[in-house]
């Protein structure tokens, strides 16, 4: 069939010049279906409102046009606050001193770590947890590395697959206890997806601790369809002597699934 669009030789056809194929009319559906569901903010919706009602591809193509626009705005935006994270790097003008429990302190910025996290804020507010010289912070329950992790985030708003590969654990823990959302969800994320037979105990026990409801069903279900390798594991039985409550848990679990 000949179709204006996508065929190669638009200029031969016989009139009318304005059939299309079946693939790009299911394209042009799709766009459409697309556009539709966008959503706009209200001063937006409220321009779209003036503007008299159009259907059709040229009506799709503006509105995409226009979130373009704003993916290129976002772009200029982060990297003006990208700034921030040079700020953090090359220790400019940074006023407060963090001691992670091994290797050397960490020096950043009050203000950003105050308003990423209520409890930092907090923190900083009250000086309670401030050392014997005025600025310094200690953070007894993270290494080095995992401390720079998590202040490289509240920074940037993001952290590379292998640095979430590597610390996610203790960044989950430090979002939990700092209340750092956006954080949690990342990690919760990425742990979720990587939870295996030999990890899900461990895994268990982290969402267990953070009060992770969705990430605990999702380690509990693992444990379930893989039963004779992990109950009768060694590592089980170290888990069970830590966590009596979680195995009472897996035991019924594993009763209920039974029956």
């Amino acid at each position: 069939m000949d179709c204006c669009l996508c065929s190669p030789i638009v200029n031969i056809f016989r009139p009318p010049r304005n059939t299309i194929c079946g693939s790009c009319y299911e394209g042009a559906r799709c766009i459409l279906a697309l556009t539709q569901k966008l959503e706009f903010s209200p001063q937006e919706e409220a321009e779209k409102a003036k503007e008299p009602a159009q259907k059709g591809l040229s009506q799709a193509f503006n509105q995409l046009k226009h979130l373009k626009q704003l993916d290129d705005a976002l772009v200029e935006k982060y990297s003006f606050v990208e700034a921030l994270s040079i700020a953090f790097h090359q220790g400019i003008h940074t006023d407060v001193e963090l001691i992670p429990k091994d290797g050397p302190s960490i020096h950043a910025h009050s203000v950003v770590m105050a308003t990423k996290s209520s409890v930092f804020r907090n923190m900083f507010e009250t000086d309670e947890c401030k050392g014997p010289h005025s600025g310094s912070v200690p953070f007894p329950d993270m290494g080095h590395d995992q401390l720079r992790c998590l202040l490289e985030f509240l920074y940037s708003g993001s952290l590379s697959e292998e640095k979430i590969e590597q610390h996610g654990h203790a960044l989950f823990i430090a979002a939990d206890k700092y209340d750092i959302p956006f954080l949690s969800q990342i990690c919760e994320a990425h742990i979720s997806n990587s939870i295996k037979p030999s990890n899900a105990l461990k895994v268990l026990e982290l969402a267990t601790m953070c009060s992770a409801t969705a990430l605990k069903e999702t380690a509990v279900n693992v444990i379930l369809k893989h039963p004779s390798e992990i109950i009768f594991s060694d590592e089980y039985e170290k888990f069970s002597l830590k966590n009596a409550l979680l195995s009472v848990e897996i035991t019924k679990a594993l009763v209920n699934d039974m029956v």
